[in-house]
């Protein structure tokens, strides 16, 4: 959604926690997890049948290339 420039960071991160009542948004959890974690994660999701419109960000490829992990 960052990268196709739908929401900014902070929005997803604002719906994910109102409208999911999660503790905090994907990215902020992403961000403590680890990017590289995430990507392998998503690499996984990608290699299964969950769904033809399932892509893998280059936004995250690009920021764990350049190694902006997250906190970690």
């Amino acid at each position: 959604m960052v990268e196709q420039n739908v929401a900014t960071p902070s929005d997803i991160a604002k719906a994910i926690s109102f409208g999911y009542r999660h503790p905090m948004g994907s990215l902020v959890l992403t961000d403590y997890v680890g990017l590289d974690t995430r990507l392998k994660i998503v690499e996984y999701l990608g290699g299964s049948a969950i769904s033809p419109s399932f892509v893998i960000p280059n936004l995250l490829r690009q920021m764990v290339d350049a190694g902006k992990l997250g906190r970690k």
